[in-house]
């Protein structure tokens, strides 16, 4: 029991801030500028039941010399449906506002764990500002499911590159 308060009342006093973001820069080796990404987990996880079981999300925002600027809903495993032809409808919902229909696109590899968003300066505007994202898509044979992420405390170094700041050349 002691050991219990103890834990908690570190965590309480803790002086470092849990912010959901992780932060990571490393260079690109076809050009030599960096590559700037922010990640966050899903706060739930959703069953899509055999053979895929339970799973995680992740919400990712990048920054790419090559390949640009992108949200990306990423799952462990399984099947988001979002096919070559464009149909990949998601709705984005930040706090209370309402929900922000888009239509997402698969990887180049077409692979079913992950689809990206459109409309990367008003999401990453709206992350900035919020405390809960909720992603809906559609699952195989799950229909609509939300995977709800923690947003606040985006990464300062994200939004100095998103302000324009990292000059493209």
């Amino acid at each position: 029991m002691n050991t219990a308060r103890t834990i908690c009342a570190l965590l309480i006093l803790s002086p470092f801030t849990a912010y959901a973001w992780e932060y990571a820069e490393r260079q690109d080796d076809m050009t030599g500028k960096p590559i700037r990404e922010a990640k966050t987990l899903s706060q739930n996880e959703l069953d899509l039941g055999f053979p895929y079981g339970v799973v995680s999300g992740h919400l990712h925002v990048r920054i790419h010399p090559r390949y640009g600027r992108d949200v990306v809903v990423r799952i462990d495993k399984g099947q988001m449906l979002c096919h070559t032809s464009g149909d990949c409808p998601v709705l984005v919902r930040f706090d209370d506002a309402k929900p922000i229909q888009l239509n997402g696109n698969p990887p180049a590899d077409r692979s079913t764990e992950v689809i990206f968003l459109g409309s990367y300066d008003r999401l990453v505007s709206s992350i900035r500002k919020s405390k809960v994202a909720r992603v809906e898509t559609n699952f195989y044979q799950r229909g609509a499911q939300t995977l709800i992420f923690d947003v606040t405390g985006f990464p300062e170094e994200m939004t100095q590159a998103t302000n324009g700041k990292q000059k493209k050349k």
